[in-house]
Order: structure tokens, then C-alpha cells, then sequence
């Protein structure tokens, strides 16, 4: 009986060391437009030989590969080019999944290389004649790594400039890559416990750009690199650039790739040697296809996907595992009643606190595995410091106009297109809606274009306390959206600008990926004191998602923070001047959407209609007062 305990004791073990290993696996991500996603033609005796390692081989059960039904369609962006935009599928003959890995399409029967070419989409029986480099590459993979898993993310959007993966102005396929492939695929696979490392990213584009400087499609590209190790959780992901060779430089097939330029390669090689943990893949020994639509060799043939497979797995395994990158939740800290609070934009971990002198700690529970994410906690900030004293969620029918009204048209900058058109006001999902758009003949207005603000003027009132808007802003040329608070009337008297004072919690302009925060007043602006001390600061903001500015007001500072991060604190001082510090009385809010201005510059109103959305407005006190 003993034996058989300790036997069992020992079993016990084993299979939880076992279990723990098989938690760790590996993650690659392929995108860019239809050679990522893999145009070649069928080739029979390449097919039998995948089709024989992949029927037979036990290495080939630990390839998966996500799968979601989509499509390209031809639609005009905002930047005025005819844009190839990925978008869902109208036929969804599965549901977005874990599938195994397979060298064609077969999604009925579970198995899929989840190719989607020339908006035919991911449907089994259009697109599974064609081939893409993942069935080399995963066999390899599972050659090189046989007990280890491979999890495949994969968006090949034909024909796609790298604008619309990079440039604010437009992003569409970034967006969709982000919501409707990334995040569900790798929530699903922290939901199965396992955790990912990445064993890279492979970006495959340019002959969209062919046009293109190398300068700009060089700051697209590092502009991607930086969304890629930025939003996914892994910001030392290893980058692969598949480097098509010029005319006349293919080993193989020296005609192809005609619609690739010089300054797309230019850019490729310049990116490569600035950028550290990004590798070239040279391609010119992969053959071509010739393809009567394009009258040329544009398209690698499915012996050249194959070598490209062969080639990035060749560059992969000599990394070894040690250079995969490991994985963190991403996500972003709020300043809750509470204390600080970890928002995860990835993932849906169980979550508890534990807060000391200078650090708050999430720590993040999976299945079968977890993490720690720390942060330091903000000038004044404790665990449960503050208590919520009023908040508008905007989860109504309609704005309360007890606490808001429309703010009227005036003659400065940031009022002059204000409009009160039911149509820039909207409640809509739990969030308040303000739009900037073209001015149109229903609206009987002079003006180009019209924008809606909304003030607590009169109705309500902020002291000493906290003050957060959580919002998520679209951004266009000429857009400059603002959360700001300006005295309340004395006694039913309007305070004069700007001895009065004026806080700005928050001021966009354009596209930018960052945010102003001000104090403004007579020592500021008439004494011109503006750094005696500094008078604002700028934050770093997701352009992508939903951001919290927010602002505590003392009677002897007024401190801000964006997202939590502490940028700036704007202290009252000891001096003979007047005016510095007019701060110690009640403020009302205004949050605008507001169009054009000599500081924002003009409006590009083909990138109209904008919006932005107001999740919450939250006023705290400190506990005890």
C-alpha cells in the first residue's frame, strides 16, 4: 500500500510537470497582403508530399492555426486612395476557432490554412485551391520542436497598402486585425490555459506601395513594428520581413515581382538595420507564378511559398526558443475609488489587488498559470484614498439634461461651428456620442462643417476632488476634441477669462497619439509666467481605444494623469504677482468636439463625419472630507 502511494505520489508529479510544460506554447502571427496570405496555384506533386506528412506525421496534431471567416472589398479611405479593406464575411460557414493546421483550406472538416484571396474570402469552396507558406513552415516547426505547439494568428488582406495597416487615417485592416482576429484568438487561448510565447511576426507587403517614397513607407513600417510590440503583450516580438527581389534578381524566376519598387526594398533593408529583433527574408531562390490577370510574375508559386516556409523556419529555429517573446496582459491602470485598477485589453484573467507605499499589484489567474503586473502608485494616490461622490454613465435613453446643456456658438476658436442639431448629440451603448460633420442644406447654417459640446453650466458644480472622463477619440485632420473646466458664475455673474482660470484636462489635435493638459490664468497668459512653473504637460494616449484623463484639484495643486500616469502638477507658489494660483473655488465642466482653429490647422472634411465617445464622467472626494 505504501509503494502503491508513493508510486502514485510520483505519478502525481510527473503529470503535473507535464502539465505545467504543456501550458507554454508557441505563437507566430502572420500578416500583410496576398503573398502573406499565399496566392499559389495547387502544384500536384507538392500537394502529395504535405498531404502525406500532414495525414501521418504525430507532430502534425500540435499545429493550430486561428480561423475566421472574412473577405476584401475595394472601398475609397480617408486618405482618397481606392483602399483593399479585409471586412466579416457575409457566408460564415464556421464560427471564428482554433482549427488544426492544414496545407489547404478544408473548414468543414475542421483543418484550414485560412487562405482568403482576392475578396473570395476564407470559404472552403472558392479559396482551398490555393496555397500559403504555413503548411512548410508548421511542418518544419514541428520537425525542429516536436513536443512543443504552434498556435498560428494569420490576415492576409490582398492587394493592401501599408497604410491601411499603419496610418491613423486610415487602419482599417490594423483595426480589424486587432478586434476581430487578434484579441479573440488569443483570448481564447488564455481561456484553454495556455501561455503564449511569441516565436515571431511575419510581414509580407509592398506592391501596393510601389509608389511610395522610401521615407514614408520607412515611418509606416517602423509605425507598425511599434504597434505590433505595443498592443499585442509582447514588446520584444521578434519582426520577419519577407524582402521580394527586384526584377532581375530572382535565382529562379528573374521576371518576377515587377510590382514591387526600389524604395519599398530601400525601406525594408533601412528598417532592418535601425531596428533591433528584425530579421530579412530573402526570397529570391522561391519561384513565381505567372498569372494572366496581372500579365506577369507577381505571386510566388507553390513550390516558392513552400521555400518561403522553409527559409523563415530555417531562421526561426536557429533563434531558438530562448529568443521567443514572452507574454504580458496588455492592458492599462485606472485610479478607481478602490485604488489603481488593471484593465486588460487582451485576455479575461481573474484579478486581485494588493496595494503597498508605492506600488499597486494586479495579479492576473489563468488556467493553469498566472502573472503579476505592478505600477507605481501616483503622487497622493493609496488604495482606497478616494470615494465616488457623483457620476454620469450615460447608460440612460438620452443625455440628462438636468446635469448638461448644449453649448452655444460663439466667436472664439472653440466655439465658433458649435451647433445644437439633434444630430451631433447621441446616447448610444453606454456611451455619450459628440460628432463633428459637414455642414448640409437641413441644417440652414453658413458654416462648412458643425460640432456638438456639452457644459454643466449652471447645473453642476466641482470642487476639491477628482474629476475623470473615460473616452475614446476617432481623430481626423483638423479635430481638436477637449474635456476642460472653467470657473462657475459668482452670484449669477460670469468670472472674467482669464483671471478666472482655466483647466484643461484634455486637448487633441488631428491624429495625434498624444494628449495636452493646461492650466491657464492672468499669470500664465497676460504676465506671461507660463514656466514659472510649467503650465502643461503632454501624455502618451492608445489612439486605438479608450483612454482616462483625469485631474485632482487641491487647495494647493492641481495634478494630472492619463491613464493613470502622473504627468504633471501645477502648484500654487509663494509670489507678489497676481493671479497665479485662482483655482481654490468650484469649476464647471464642458466637453466639446470642436473642428478647425489656428492652433489645430484646417479641416480635411473628406475625413468627416467624427466622433468621439464619452464612457463616463467621475467626480471622487477624499475619503473623509
Amino acid at each position: 500500500m505504501r509503494l502503491f502511494v508513493v508510486l502514485a505520489a510520483l505519478m502525481s508529479m510527473f503529470l503535473t510537470a507535464n502539465a505545467a510544460k504543456d501550458q507554454d506554447v508557441a505563437l507566430f502571427i502572420t500578416i500583410g497582403q496576398s503573398n502573406a496570405d499565399g496566392s499559389a496555384f495547387a502544384e500536384e506533386d507538392v500537394d502529395k508530399t504535405m498531404l502525406e506528412w500532414y495525414s501521418t506525421a504525430p507532430g502534425a496534431d500540435n499545429l493550430n492555426i486561428w480561423y475566421v471567416p472574412t473577405q476584401v472589398r475595394n472601398e475609397k479611405n480617408a486618405l482618397g486612395q481606392m483602399a483593399r479593406h479585409v471586412i466579416p464575411a457575409l457566408y460564415r460557414d464556421k464560427e471564428p476557432q482554433w482549427m488544426k493546421l492544414w496545407f489547404r483550406n478544408d473548414n468543414y472538416a475542421g483543418r484550414t490554412a485560412m487562405n482568403m484571396i482576392h475578396g473570395a474570402g476564407t470559404y472552403s469552396r472558392y479559396s482551398q485551391g490555393r496555397r500559403g507558406m504555413e503548411g512548410e513552415f508548421g511542418r518544419r516547426f514541428a520537425e525542429a520542436f516536436p513536443d512543443k505547439e504552434l498556435y498560428i494568428i494569420k490576415l492576409g488582406v490582398s492587394g493592401s497598402g501599408i497604410d491601411t495597416w499603419a496610418n491613423p487615417k486610415d487602419d482599417n485592416n490594423w483595426n480589424y486585425f486587432i478586434d476581430s482576429v487578434y484579441r479573440p484568438a488569443i483570448d481564447t487561448l488564455l481561456a484553454m490555459g495556455k501561455r503564449p510565447r511569441l516565436a515571431g511576426v511575419w510581414w509580407m507587403q509592398g506592391c501596393a506601395d510601389s509608389n511610395s517614397t522610401s521615407e514614408r513607407y520607412a515611418r509606416s513600417l517602423r509605425l507598425l513594428i511599434e504597434r505590433l510590440r505595443g498592443q499585442l503583450g509582447f514588446d520584444k516580438a521578434p519582426i520577419y520581413i519577407g524582402m521580394i527581389p527586384a526584377p532581375g534578381e530572382g535565382d529562379v524566376t528573374p521576371g518576377g515581382s515587377v510590382g514591387y519598387s526600389d524604395a519599398v526594398r530601400d525601406a525594408q533593408r533601412l528598417i532592418a538595420s535601425t531596428v533591433k529583433g528584425v530579421t530579412l527574408i530573402n526570397t529570391s531562390s522561391c519561384p513565381m507564378q505567372y498569372e494572366e490577370a496581372f500579365k506577369g510574375k507577381i505571386h510566388f508559386s507553390h513550390k516558392g511559398v513552400n521555400r518561403i516556409g522553409d527559409i523563415l523556419a530555417d531562421s526561426v529555429i536557429a533563434a531558438g526558443s530562448a529568443r521567443w517573446a514572452g507574454f504580458a496582459t496588455p492592458g492599462r491602470w485606472e485610479l478607481r475609488p478602490e485604488g489603481s485598477v488593471f484593465i486588460p485589453s487582451a485576455g479575461n484573467p481573474d484579478i486581485t489587488y494588493s496595494y503597498n507605499d508605492t506600488d499597486a499589484s494586479a495579479n492576473l489567474k489563468y488556467p493553469g498559470w498566472t502573472e503579476r503586473i505592478n505600477v507605481p502608485l501616483s503622487r497622493g494616490e493609496s488604495a482606497g484614498d478616494w470615494e465616488l461622490a457623483w457620476e454620469d454613465d450615460f447608460n440612460g435613453p438620452d443625455i440628462d439634461w438636468k446635469v448638461w446643456s448644449k453649448i452655444p456658438r460663439g466667436t472664439a476658436n472653440w466655439n465658433d461651428v458649435m451647433s445644437s442639431a439633434d444630430t451631433l448629440y447621441a446616447v448610444r451603448d453606454g456611451n455619450l456620442i459628440l460628432r463633428g460633420i459637414r455642414s448640409y442644406p437641413a441644417l440652414n447654417d453658413t458654416v462648412p462643417y458643425v460640432t456638438g459640446g456639452l457644459y454643466t453650466k449652471w447645473k453642476k458644480d466641482f470642487g476639491y476632488g477628482r474629476l475623470e472622463i473615460r473616452a475614446k477619440l476617432q481623430g481626423a485632420q483638423g479635430e481638436w476634441p477637449a474635456f476642460w473646466l472653467l470657473p462657475a458664475p459668482l452670484k449669477g455673474e460670469e468670472v472674467p477669462w482669464p483671471s478666472g482660470g482655466e483647466i484643461d484636462i484634455m486637448e487633441r489635435l488631428n491624429h495625434d497619439d498624444f494628449a495636452y493638459q493646461t492650466v491657464h490664468s492672468t499669470y500664465t497668459l497676460d504676465l506671461k509666467k507660463d514656466n514659472e512653473p510649467p503650465h502643461f504637460a503632454t501624455g502618451k494616449i492608445n489612439p486605438d481605444d479608450y483612454n482616462v484623463f483625469a485631474v485632482e484639484l487641491a487647495p494647493d495643486s492641481l495634478s494630472f494623469f492619463i491613464n493613470g500616469v502622473h504627468t504633471f502638477t501645477y502648484p500654487r507658489i509663494d509670489t507678489a504677482l497676481p493671479g497665479q494660483f485662482p483655482f481654490d473655488r468650484p469649476f464647471y465642466l464642458l466637453i466639446d468636439m470642436q473642428l478647425g482653429g489656428s492652433w489645430v490647422g484646417k479641416v480635411d472634411v473628406n475625413q468627416l463625419p467624427v466622433e468621439m465617445k464619452i464612457d463616463r464622467v467621475s467626480y471622487y472626494r477624499r475619503r473623509g472630507l
